[in-house]
């Protein structure tokens, strides 16, 4: 008898531990991924905002307003890719 509830308690313990890490995989995969697509589209932005300095010749005005537009999503999805964010143990 004390042979099965020592059994059953080292299946616990070992339940509960994989538990325990599958929740911490999934959410480090969660930040990570969720870094790597903010990376990405920081890299469009950066290139078109290259294209729109690199047309400013050729259309001043148009150029500039893109700029802008570019220059406004970048901080956004800068802010947006910080919030919510936390490093701390097993939480997000």
């Amino acid at each position: 008898m004390k042979n099965i509830t020592a059994n059953v308690a080292l299946i616990a313990i070992v339940l509960f531990n994989t538990s325990a890490f599958a929740t911490q995989t999934k959410n480090e995969l969660k930040v990570q991924f969720k870094n790597e697509v903010s990376a990405q589209i920081k890299t469009v932005i950066a290139v078109q905002l290259n294209d729109a300095l690199n047309a400013q010749s050729f259309a001043p005005k148009l150029a500039l307003e893109k700029v802008n537009t570019q220059w406004t999503l970048a901080k956004n999805t800068v802010i947006q890719a910080n919030i919510g964010v936390k490093t701390t143990g097993l939480s997000e």
